[in-house]
């Protein structure tokens, strides 16, 4: 298998880092307490003219850029789900984003970084226009290899929410709202239909409950074309003897994942399988693996994103 490139959870790439869900998880718990009223109509003209000279000189005001990174973010909840988003949906919110973004003027300090998370959501954007994305179809099913260009627009972009995610902090009123906790249910209630569907277009099977036990937990979907997606998760000190210390080198790592590595092969408690694609995690007091396969037979360029893009809905319910 030749060697993966960085890559994002998104269309068959291997840049598998926080942008899964294209930005928006990071940057929008971050980003949506910034926004602040805009001047109004009814400012003074000294105002006016004192927003008019601050813009002309290339910067915006902070309370200005605040708001201007609350309307963008308003566009990033539709695309939290990376692959498994509505195609549809995914394609005009990207489309909308890149406008917004390239429409801002930012402040000096992070305005190179400012254009690396725009430069991203050009890529995606493009990548959607060669595509045909169509409504009830995942971006997963769509995109290919039309989304090829992102990977190189990566590292900019990672760097761009960082430093934006800094100065937002710094900058900008408010704070972020801590993500909802969601009911858990074991590994079965790790990844709703909702998240499935993509996977199995034919309806999404009945879980299979493997566990052993509360801290031993497996759950595995499978139709009957051979498409499966297995959640595993055990003691963080059960997985790191049995998995992180007896496996090989990984494929490549998913760099915002704490031990975010992703291998061949199908893992449960007692079991593997030598096709699909599976990513490590650990998190808190867990540790784990996500596998998919696709078909039969599997393929590591389409298996992976998805294991990925899973793996991280998973870690995100043990958080």
């Amino acid at each position: 298998m030749p060697p993966a490139p960085q890559a994002i959870s998104f269309g068959g790439m291997k840049s598998l880092t926080r942008i899964s869900a294209l930005i928006a998880p990071m940057l929008v718990l971050a980003l949506a307490a910034c926004g602040e009223e805009s001047p109004t109509d009814d400012d003074t003209t000294e105002e006016s003219s004192d927003a008019t000279e601050a813009s002309d000189g290339a910067e915006t005001s902070g309370g200005d850029f605040c708001a201007t990174v609350a309307e963008v973010s308003a566009y990033f909840g539709l695309i939290e789900d990376g692959m498994t988003a509505d195609s549809a949906e995914t394609a005009a919110s990207a489309a909308e984003a890149r406008a917004l973004l390239e429409a801002a003027d930012p402040p000096a300090e992070i305005a190179d970084d400012w254009a690396g998370v725009t430069a991203f959501y050009v890529a995606v954007d493009d990548a959607f226009a060669a595509s045909e994305p169509e409504a009830g179809k995942s971006s997963f099913e769509v995109l290919g290899d039309a989304a090829l260009a992102i990977p190189d627009t990566v590292a900019g972009a990672e760097n761009g929410i960082t430093a934006v995610e800094n100065y937002a902090e710094t900058d900008c009123e408010g704070g972020a709202a801590p993500a909802e906790a969601a009911d858990l249910d074991g590994a079965c209630g790790m990844l709703t239909e909702e998240d499935l569907s993509p996977m199995f277009a034919s309806g999404v099977p009945e879980p299979d409950d493997r566990s052993w036990g509360p801290d031993a937990q497996e759950c595995v979907w499978e139709n009957d074309r051979g498409s499966i997606v297995s959640v595993m998760y055990q003691s963080r000190e059960d997985f790191t003897s049995n998995f992180l210390e007896a496996s090989g080198e990984p494929e490549f790592t998913v760099g915002d994942v704490e031990n975010g590595e992703v291998h061949p092969g199908l893992y449960g408690i007692m079991s593997f399988d030598t096709s699909g694609s599976s990513m490590y995690f650990t998190v808190g007091d867990w540790g784990g693996v996500v596998g998919v396969r696709i078909g039969e037979d599997g393929t590591p360029a389409h298996d992976e994103p998805m294991a990925v893009e899973y793996g991280r809905k998973v870690v995100e319910q043990l958080s």
